[in-house]
């Protein structure tokens, strides 16, 4: 795809000495009305080599921003539960290009910064997701017929074609965020239909055998490594329901599985293109997790090498004292009341760790440095809002100038990652203005604390946002976040 693309970058580059209109994110809206199109946009501050690879690393962000533009959507249109389906990169890269999308970018040679922007028309894409959701609920229709006979069913196969499943449902969650809202189009019944075979099936199934954990991963792993004939790749920690939540459970799968792959000559190295990405489902009475083996270029998953899944009833998880089910009220309430009504009044910012920005894990111990980039000057002020709801301040009324936009920078500060463990969440807020003061009291441990409850505390800046804006032209204001889990 990057040959391919040559071309429209030295287009871009050719034709960088005129600043076009979308770089400036206030007048996105007028170009790119959000009713019609998906946008997403980025900037990088060019480094050493070619003006080529900046641009081109600028547009592989620029591209997964567009999608997470539409995970927002789709997750903020849903109910507290009927996203868990829908991740970050449940839009491929290849679905984004069937649906017509197109890129444009501009170097700034004067301070070395690439700018790119992907958008597409949301009408444009609901051909290509329609045409994915149809193959995936083909193929499960063609795998329970073909075990329509068996008595004994297999549930390695089963598990298979319930991740398929899962793929129909994130497809079938995208469409009424285009426009769809057919229940014919969007095959609602049907998935509901192979939802209770497929678990009907795995009552049925002998998933309560006398197979160890141990011997279940083993299987799993010999499928992978027949599939891919990859021999190294890193593990991703082993999240709940494609969140970001973790539990003992997910910590115990790493450990099992960092002893059998070396039994298939398989090193498990730290910093690799391939990652091996687990999440796990409860299934009646079992726990079903779900593997994909995929080469990253950067945070965009570029290539699935083999996928396979593997049941482990539950009986044998509560025998070893290990927890599998996290409480799923800190994901709701992340999902309605805080991280996805994401504000940006005139101004782009985003947060991100030395880990990147999804699935991170830190264990108690660790120290966190955080970066901050933003497209505008802005006062930021950062809250750590922990698993109880205490909110921490972190920084207040920090400034970035005009000289430091479009820069990824290091905040200066030291902060240390402690238990209580648990999911916790990092909260920026940017202003033109400096920020009001926020009510604070010291804990016991010197901790800055705020005193409002986080959810009045959130809105009641963004109600003060909204009205600054209306009063004046040239006030703007945005937000980022992360959500971090703390592991023992």
């Amino acid at each position: 795809m990057r040959s391919a693309l040559l071309a429209v970058f030295l287009v871009g580059y050719i034709g960088c000495y005129a600043q076009p209109d979308w770089l400036n994110p206030a007048s996105l809206e007028d170009l790119y009305p959000n009713k019609s199109y998906l946008v997403g946009y980025s900037s990088l501050e060019k480094s050493e080599g070619p003006v080529l690879i900046a641009l081109d690393d600028v547009i592989d962000f620029a591209i997964l921003n567009l999608g997470e533009s539409l995970f927002l959507e789709v997750v903020s249109a849903s109910d507290e539960t009927a996203s868990e389906y829908f991740l970050p990169n449940s839009i491929s890269r290849q679905v984004l290009y069937d649906g017509g999308m197109k890129v444009e970018t501009h170097y700034d040679s004067i301070n070395e910064i690439a700018y790119a922007m992907a958008y597409l028309k949301k009408k444009q894409l609901i051909k290509p997701v329609f045409i994915e959701l149809s193959n995936a609920l083909n193929e499960v229709k063609s795998g329970l017929n073909q075990m329509q006979s068996d008595d004994d069913p297999d549930s390695r196969e089963l598990s298979r074609l319930s991740a398929i499943l899962l793929l129909a449902k994130a497809r079938s969650e995208t469409l009424p965020r285009l426009g769809v809202s057919n229940p014919v189009i969007l095959k609602t019944t049907q998935i509901n239909l192979y939802d209770n075979l497929i678990s009907e099936r795995l009552s049925k199934a002998k998933t309560a055998s006398s197979l160890s954990i141990d011997e279940r991963l083993k299987i799993m792993v010999q499928s992978i490594i027949n599939e891919s004939d990859i021999k190294a790749f890193q593990l991703a920690p082993t999240t709940y329901k494609n969140t970001d939540l973790v539990s003992t459970f997910s910590g115990y799968l790493e450990d099992e599985l960092i002893k059998v792959l070396p039994e298939y000559e398989v090193e498990v190295v730290e910093e690799s293109k391939f990652k091996l990405i687990s999440s796990y489902w409860l299934k009646d009475d079992n726990v079903l997790v779900a593997f994909s083996l995929k080469q990253f270029d950067g945070e965009e998953a570029v290539n699935v090498f083999a996928s396979e899944s593997v049941f482990i009833p539950k009986a044998d998880l509560l025998e070893k004292g290990l927890v599998f089910y996290p409480d799923e009220r800190h994901v709701s309430r992340v999902r309605s009341e805080f991280l996805l009504n994401k504000a940006n009044g005139g101004v782009q910012v985003n947060l991100t760790t030395q880990k990147g920005t999804r699935r991170l894990v830190f264990e108690s111990g660790d120290d966190l440095s955080l970066y901050v980039s933003t497209t505008r000057p802005v006062f930021i002020s950062l809250l750590n809002i922990w698993d109880d709801g205490t909110q921490v301040l972190m920084m207040e009324n920090y400034y970035i100038g005009k000289d430091r936009i479009n820069q990824t920078i290091e905040l200066p500060f030291e902060w240390n990652v402690k238990c209580p463990c648990g999911t916790e969440y990092i909260k920026l807020i940017a202003e033109k203005n400096p920020l009001t003061p926020m009510a604070i009291e010291k804990d016991e441990n010197g901790f800055k604390v705020v005193v409002k409850d986080f959810r009045e505390n959130v809105e009641g800046i963004r109600a003060r946002q909204k009205d600054l804006q209306s009063k004046q032209k040239d006030f703007y204001f945005g937000e980022s976040h992360l959500v971090i889990t703390t592991t023992q």
